[in-house]
């Protein structure tokens, strides 16, 4: 049985020790006739996979990602479900999902058992957000059955309340009677993904690391605790800090930390939870800046502070000269010998920001590329193509 490991770090230094993490797993793997024997599995959210794979292999001077497989949590499902050769059900995906959530809805209505929902039940935009409140749910412990008890036993909760969780329970319950003959949804499908990860081989010979996520879902705390029973090894790197001023930004990342505890102990394996402080390369002033930034708590006058020189702080009225004092600032670093390509901007706010930074960028002729959820035709990439 491999122990779990959780490094709790911050935002600047969660890469470093990602690439640590994978440096030392391949340190440890045999290499025959320069092939390393083992393998090497980095679980992460959907939008980091292909950043993953290009920083890794900078950082690590790669030549290849060879034994190293950086998944979403989807994609882990897909490969499991391949590896083990077994599918009763066809796969049902979110889309899916919200079509047979929409047909129980009105299945419901006809029948005239909605009560909160009965007004919106035709609304496109429903399903998806009860998909989403399902699944939050869902990930709380909880099944139709379990949410109609409790609609019955909320003598406190106020009539809405009432009528919403027992129509939740209607849908939820109307939702699987739907799928149960043809399909497996998203949860039924990692369900089924831990119940074969163990015999499908993938973790034979291999690290397991899982990074970048915000919290430790129950799914990820239960994949930990049975993947820690087939694997070498298992490592976690959550973006948390609970001995800073601003801890209180990092409470749902503690919290879940509950979670695994409980799934680690059911399943006998040892948990180790460090303090990562791989952040030494960074300036002391840069350091003090981030932890106090957001804290709550007020600076007594013993605090050592640091030498602040290099940190500006600048306010602005509005976003308009918010966007001329970046200009500004990245036309100054210029002059000054940096290039363009080593500077970036990151806005607190991009939906706020991002129109009026574009066209301030544009008229003073810098060259940027915006970063955003966009179409590939809209890409710079794409017009120079065509």
């Amino acid at each position: 049985m491999a122990g779990i490991t959780v490094w709790k770090t911050r935002f600047p230094g969660q890469m470093e020790r990602i690439a640590q993490c994978v440096a030392q797993a391949r340190a440890q793997h045999r290499m025959t006739q320069g092939v390393m024997e083992g393998n090497i599995l980095l679980v992460v959210p959907s939008s980091h996979t292909l950043q993953m794979e290009m920083e890794l292999i900078r950082m690590l001077h790669l030549p290849g990602l060879l034994n190293l497989k950086i998944l979403s949590p989807a994609n882990l499902v897909t490969l499991v479900r391949e590896q083990s050769g077994t599918l009763d059900l066809e796969p049902l995906n979110e889309r899916g999902r919200c079509m047979a959530l929409s047909e129980a809805l009105m299945e419901l209505e006809e029948a005239g058992r909605l009560q909160f929902y009965t007004q919106v039940a035709y609304q496109s935009g429903l399903a998806p957000k009860i998909s989403e409140l399902l699944s939050e749910i869902a990930m709380a412990g909880y099944n139709p059955q379990i949410l109609q008890e409790m609609s019955d036993e909320a003598g406190s909760v106020s009539g809405a309340g009432r009528m919403k969780m027992q129509d939740l329970s209607a849908i939820w319950d109307t939702y699987e009677q739907l799928i149960e003959p043809s399909f497996l949804d998203e949860p039924a499908q990692w369900e089924q993904m831990l119940q074969q990860l163990p015999a499908c081989g993938l973790l034979r010979e291999t690290d397991l690391i899982i990074a970048c996520f915000t919290t430790l879902t129950r799914d990820l705390c239960r994949l930990s605790a049975v993947a820690a029973g087939g694997a070498k090894s298992v490592q976690i790197v959550l973006m948390s800090d609970s001995s800073s001023g601003d801890a209180h930004l990092f409470e749902p990342a503690e919290s879940s930390l509950s979670i695994l505890m409980k799934e680690a102990k059911d399943a006998g394996a040892e948990l180790i939870i460090r303090e990562d402080r791989s952040d030494v390369q960074r300036t002391e002033a840069l350091r003090f800046l981030e932890r106090h930034l957001f804290s709550h708590q007020q600076l007594s006058a013993q605090a050592e502070i640091p030498d602040l020189q290099g940190i500006s702080l600048h306010f602005a009225r509005n976003t308009y000269r918010e966007t001329l004092v970046v200009a500004e600032t990245l036309k100054r670093w210029h002059r000054e010998g940096i290039a363009w390509d080593e500077m970036a901007v990151l806005p607190m706010a991009p939906e706020e920001i991002s129109s009026m930074l574009s066209v301030t960028l544009r008229t003073a002729g810098i060259p940027f590329y915006l970063k955003r959820e966009d179409t590939a035709m809209r890409h710079g990439l794409s017009h120079m193509l065509l």
